[in-house]
């Protein structure tokens, strides 16, 4: 059974929390405002306030809301005509408000399971006023050709009743839409996904998200739903891999609502809860809790950049049945050591996250796991003001010499 499945998706979902933190991480550039000789107070006032607002319109610009940025650097300039910060940070947001084309790789090895994937696509984000719209068309394929003399795969006995049936590789062509709409403090974010495949039955896949953002970077407040071939697909890994060759050939889907929340105690605490329940097309169901605390380590004081936090995360996830053709533990219990490092300065931004269990083997039956290490990093570096290169890669090993697979997608952002 596939035991490392278990923590890339905890390993995923503190992305999605760090994401923020590296979104708000942002180097807030020193103020330019020109005050009045004779009000020496009030020009240092307008001085911190023009500099908190070239703080969030850079914020703005990596969020990828052009638009906000917009309205931030212009209002500096209302305040201070002759700003010059603002007035290049209004020719970069013209840049921003173009058509941004996405070219993409994402290859994905699994080799104790015999899996493997390889993807390609892309295609144009498009800006307006409180919307970003993505349309990205993928091919390539995916291979799950289960070797019943691979001694590493506790399910190879499943490759002498499969037979030659999986040998060869699927071909899969994913069509897809990506809308983020935003507005003051809520974001939201919907997926729509048609994947085809030559030989195994096509499928709708969706995932919608609302995140009320109380505190940008600290605290917000999340509902989620969607539907799924693979339980590592969410906001941020919506193509990765499907679990197993029959999954797809028996078109084995799970529904999915959540709720998540984020909030700080103090400067140095974060903590973050979730539930979430799937609801599979064969009949079984599952439930999932994540609670994490961290500690900030860094920055320090009158710093941004670099945020280092170390903490504890836990897990419970429970289904109703074992499963061969998928992952799902029963009455599953892990505690692990979480710590993430993330920096952004200028055209960079790069951050590393990991996870190591400190609890063993739980759970029940067949659903019963070791927990896995997990490491999930990424970078990306902007050429110029039209150009950007960027890669993910997400990694799981399971303990004691369990199943371990990598995820890597490279790419390439331009803007015409």
């Amino acid at each position: 059974m596939r035991k490392n499945t278990v923590r890339s998706l905890w390993a995923l979902a503190l992305v999605s929390l760090l994401w923020t933190g590296v979104a708000r991480g942002q180097d807030v550039q020193p103020p330019r405002a020109t005050a009045p000789p004779n009000a020496p107070d009030a020009a240092g006032a307008m001085a911190a306030q023009i500099g908190q607002m070239i703080g969030g319109a850079e914020f703005m610009l990596i969020l990828d809301k052009p638009f906000e940025a917009e309205k931030l650097f212009g209002a500096i300039l209302s305040m201070d005509p002759n700003n010059a910060y603002a007035k290049q940070g209004l020719e970069r947001v013209k840049v921003a408000k173009r058509p941004n084309w996405t070219f993409l790789v994402h290859p994905f090895t699994f080799p104790k399971l015999d899996q493997s994937m390889f993807t390609y696509g892309g295609g144009p984000s498009f800006y307006s006023k409180n919307l970003k719209s993505t349309f990205w068309i993928g091919d390539g394929w995916y291979k799950n050709n289960i070797d019943p003399n691979n001694k590493d795969n506790p399910l190879g006995f499943l490759g002498y009743q499969i037979g030659t049936a999986d040998d060869a590789a699927l071909r899969k062509q994913t069509y897809n839409v990506i809308l983020e709409p935003y507005y003051k403090q809520f974001d939201g974010y919907f997926f729509l996904n048609r994947t085809v495949y030559q030989e195994a039955p096509d499928r709708w896949l969706f995932f919608g998200k609302a995140t009320w953002n109380r505190q940008f970077g600290r605290e917000s407040y999340a509902l989620s739903g969607g539907q799924h071939d693979s339980y590592f697909q969410n906001d941020l890994a919506q193509f990765f891999a499907p679990e197993s060759w029959t999954a797809v050939q028996q078109k084995i889907l799970s529904r999915e609502v959540g709720a998540s929340a984020t909030h700080p105690f103090g400067r140095f605490i974060d903590t973050t809860a979730s539930f979430q329940y799937f609801d599979y097309t064969d009949g079984n169901n599952r439930k999932m809790v994540r609670l994490q605390g961290m500690y900030r380590i860094l920055p320090g004081k009158a710093k941004q950049m670099p945020i280092f936090r170390v903490g504890a995360s836990y897990l419970y996830d429970d289904g109703d049945f074992a499963a061969l053709y998928y992952y799902i533990p029963l009455n599953y219990h892990h505690v692990q050591i979480s710590a993430d490092y993330t920096y952004v300065a200028g055209n960079t931004r790069y951050g590393i996250y990991g996870n190591l269990p400190v609890t063993g083997e739980s759970g029940t039956g067949f659903g019963r796991f070791n927990p896995p290490y997990t490491t999930y990093m990424f970078i990306n570096h902007k050429l110029n003001a039209k150009n950007e290169i960027w890669g993910k890669y997400a990694g799981l090993q399971i303990k004691n010499n369990g199943p371990a697979f990598g995820d890597w997608v490279f790419g390439f952002n331009t803007r015409f």
